[in-house]
């Protein structure tokens, strides 16, 4: 027996100052544990100002391919003309999964093929956002990741410069220390509580008047934004785009663009 788990939301949380608002999730969509199909459309949203976007759509599926003897799921999320606060802003941003569980394989193979951003502005001024979609594509296990994390010292490299992992952890800002400061063997991928949280940015975004600290960017007078955030655990992954720590003048904690989220697990 196999359980589907997808799901994909366009944006999520709250706004707690100048105004109250939780945000009732707009577009999303749930997989039935049994598989199937579902997608949401949506219009133009927008609340007071703060934030908007023109169009977001989701969906998710699960089946079986009897060919490939692996049960498949995907889950997307694509948001167009998105804007938060006139200071960060995207023409486009998908985030996307795709999920394979062969039969006789313990572990899902759960790549983030077509997830992209188009248009990404902080500031007013266009950003270069590249993302590593070649290293999740060639470690789309979760042991695979780990390997490549703890033997290839390029790649371990990179993504201790942009999650702060390894013996970065040490010199990380005070702001992300709760988040890292408890890694103390820099040579093992950090797992805690059955997670990993980085993000599928190759390199750091450079912009005028911000601070960049890896895949979180701090902009005076707004908060933080963390840039392509994902979640890693041995069945599954979840991704959000953009994810913001607003705290004045405007304080609030959102997601744009996600998250998404593909897994599944067998049973016995």
């Amino acid at each position: 027996m196999y359980f589907y788990h997808s799901q994909a939301l366009a944006i999520g949380g709250e706004i707690r100052r100048p105004i109250s608002h939780v945000i009732n999730v707009p577009c999303a969509s749930s997989l039935s544990s049994s598989g199937g199909y579902q997608s949401s459309k949506v219009g133009r949203y927008e609340i007071d100002n703060i934030l908007s976007f023109d169009a977001a759509s989701t969906q998710v599926s699960g089946s079986f391919d009897a060919g490939e003897n692996a049960w498949n799921s995907m889950a997307s999320c694509v948001v167009e003309n998105f804007q938060m606060q006139n200071v960060v802003s995207a023409k486009r941003m998908v985030a996307q999964f795709a999920v394979r569980q062969f039969v006789d394989k313990a572990e899902p193979e759960i790549v983030p093929t077509g997830t992209q951003f188009e248009g990404l502005r902080i500031n007013g001024v266009a950003v270069n956002v590249e993302l590593d979609l070649d290293l999740f594509a060639q470690c789309p296990t979760y042991s695979s990741f780990k390997q490549c994390y703890e033997k290839d010292s390029g790649k371990k490299a990179q993504l201790d410069k942009i999650c702060y992992w390894g013996k970065n952890a040490a010199n990380a800002p005070d702001f992300l220390k709760e988040r890292v400061g408890w890694i103390k063997d820099p040579k093992v991928l950090p797992e805690s509580n059955g997670m990993v949280v980085g993000s599928l940015l190759k390199s750091e975004i450079q912009a005028p008047g911000v601070q960049s600290n890896g895949y979180a960017i701090t902009i005076p007078g707004f908060g933080r934004v963390y840039v392509g955030e994902i979640i890693i655990t041995p069945k599954s992954r979840r991704l959000s785009m953009l994810r913001f720590e607003m705290r004045c003048p405007t304080e609030g904690d959102i997601i744009g663009g996600g998250p998404v989220e593909g897994n599944g697990s067998r049973y016995p």
